[in-house]
């Protein structure tokens, strides 16, 4: 629906944002929110919301790019773990580097 295509634009939006800012918390949170987002799944895109709200807390606070990783952590370990799985897996691919998805 509409929203869900809101979301996906916003979320976009915030991973070039981020890219060009070079923080990658920021590119991880923005990855976590992108997983999340299901068309027609309400809860799905509930908890992309969620972290969508996270991201937008943090985007001004360039000091705090460790928390924003603890927070991208206990994000992973808080979805089902099918989700974390399917996310970590295509994660992997985008940041081979990010020790966060090495577990």
């Amino acid at each position: 629906g509409k929203s869900s295509k809101d979301l996906k634009a916003f979320t976009a939006g915030f991973l070039e944002t981020s890219k060009t800012l070079g923080s990658v918390p920021h590119l991880v949170s923005a990855a976590i929110a992108v997983s999340l987002i299901e068309p027609g799944t309400e809860k799905s895109k509930t908890e992309a919301e969620s972290i969508l709200f996270l991201i937008a807390d943090e985007k001004y606070t360039a000091t705090r790019s460790l928390e924003n990783v603890v927070v991208a952590q206990k994000t992973l370990k808080s979805l089902r773990s099918s989700r974390v799985q399917e996310f970590k897996t295509k994660a992997a691919g985008w940041f081979p580097n990010a020790a966060i998805f090495q577990s």
